[in-house]
């Protein structure tokens, strides 16, 4: 939960940082907003655009390291046998040790198989 979080904050940081560059006027200014006079100051312009590229390219690290984060968790959770799952093998293993006769215990395979299949569906 900890590394979520400070991803988030990297996030939150990224954006406020866009943000204020944002703020940074590239312009000098001589005169009313709509004057002709106003030029554009070439290197102000160029740091602002050079400093917006290295925060998005920090920003997508650190999504690249969140989307990389959940789909660790999410491997994780798939690899975990559900309970359903060790109770299924644990009635297999049961059923296959008894002195059931055969055709019994196929028909409860069947059903053993089907109700896990059904369950495997439900959780995709």
């Amino acid at each position: 939960m900890t590394q979520i979080e400070k991803l988030h904050n990297e996030l939150t940081d990224l954006k406020n940082t866009i943000n204020n560059i944002g703020c940074v006027s590239d312009a000098d200014r001589c005169g009313e907003e709509n004057d002709k006079n106003i030029t554009v100051n070439g290197e102000v312009a160029l740091a602002k655009i050079k400093a917006i590229t290295e925060v998005f390219h920090h920003r997508e690290e650190s999504l690249q390291s969140l989307l990389a984060f959940y789909q660790k968790v999410y491997d994780d959770l798939m690899q975990v046998p559900s309970r359903s799952e060790k109770i299924a093998a644990m009635l297999v293993g049961q059923l296959e040790n008894s002195k059931v006769p055969d055709t019994t215990k196929d028909y409860i395979m069947e059903i053993l198989q089907s109700s896990l299949q059904d369950f495997q569906k439900n959780m995709e």
